[in-house]
């Protein structure tokens, strides 16, 4: 499977990830990587994940709803 990470907006990350890794380790939202302890200081407004590789107009679509609904101001 493939991932993109997004923050704020913005690519930060993707790669491939399999199945027997993620029933193994698990899914860690604000930690680093496994076995390390490097966790986020901050808050996680809301975390989506979906089954489908979104169209950039979808994603365009969800990121202008969560800054709409948490009052964020989008970068251009």
């Amino acid at each position: 499977t493939h991932v993109r990470l997004y923050e704020n907006g913005s690519l930060i990350g993707s790669g491939g990830v399999t199945l027997a890794t993620s029933l193994i380790y698990g899914l860690k939202i604000g930690s680093h990587r496994e076995g390390e302890s490097e966790y986020l200081t901050g808050n996680i407004l809301e975390f989506m994940s979906f089954d489908s590789v979104l169209t950039e107009p979808n994603r365009s679509a969800i990121q202008t709803y969560l800054a709409t609904k948490y009052n964020i101001t989008l970068n251009p």
